[in-house]
């Protein structure tokens, strides 16, 4: 299972068929600097931008390691990079996301996304590939969750 998720956030470079997470393509003598360019669009957006090109949302700011309060500390979680082409995405085909380690996370709320069950998304499909003359659309609400207070 382990291995199935890792191919999951991970690309694939056609000339060596390998799956690369973000750590390989970075290192990666073509397709490196793509990554680079993504890795640091992300990190605008959940920051402060990055010059005119990213527009940041201020959803994290960087505190020295020193400067996390000692009862703190153990509540200090970890990030994982994903990845994912979408060639439908013609601004941005490269996408890099920042996800935090949700095991570890100390928050005394919910830190879940709500989604429908598979049976309802079945029926939902069913009936629209079912009745005639029907359309369908989906949309994808570009960083829904940057900034969204928990």
């Amino acid at each position: 299972m382990q291995a199935l998720k890792e191919l999951v956030n991970a690309v694939l470079d056609e000339e060596s068929g390998k799956m690369l997470e973000y750590r390989d393509l970075l290192k990666h003598p073509k397709l490196g600097p793509d990554w680079n360019i993504s890795g640091a669009n992300e990190f605008g957006r959940l920051a402060q931008g990055v010059g005119d090109r990213i527009k940041g949302t201020d959803t994290i700011k960087f505190i020295r390691k020193e400067d996390v309060p000692l009862d703190r500390r153990r509540d200090v979680t970890y990030g994982r990079f994903v990845v994912k082409v979408r060639p439908e995405n013609t601004k941005e085909p490269n996408r890099t996301r920042l996800t935090a380690g949700g095991n570890l996370i100390n928050y005394p709320w919910d830190v879940s996304t709500a989604t429908a069950e598979m049976l309802l998304v079945k029926i939902f499909f069913n009936s629209v590939i079912s009745t005639k003359g029907a359309r369908f659309m989906t949309i994808d609400i570009e960083n829904f969750y940057l900034g969204t207070p928990m």
